[in-house]
């Protein structure tokens, strides 16, 4: 079973394939793949099941998608947090 980082690319560099039941991570969360794809969850939400949130996600951009009560740690070290209230979703600085 694949456990680790999303990769587009096996170190042969041929298309990594992922299998019924390999969990990946991609943007700090966690996916197990429902079906045999070479997608990433974000290009083919099909083939995925999130999982849930594993870690902190760390970029000078926050990560595509956000879903409640997601962390991003930005480059500059200020930690958010994707929060929801009676005016929708923003992030929020911790």
């Amino acid at each position: 079973m694949f456990r680790r980082q999303f990769q587009f690319k096996q170190t042969n560099a041929s298309n990594a394939v992922y299998n019924i039941g390999d969990i990946v991570i991609n943007q700090g969360r966690a996916y197990e793949c429902k079906k045999i794809t070479s997608s990433t969850p974000l290009q083919d939400e099909k083939s995925w099941r999130f999982t849930g949130l594993l870690e902190t996600f760390k970029g000078t951009n926050p990560p595509v998608k956000p879903v409640a009560n997601q962390l991003w740690l930005s480059d500059s070290g200020t930690l958010y947090i994707w929060y929801g209230d009676q005016d929708g979703f923003q992030w929020v600085q911790i």
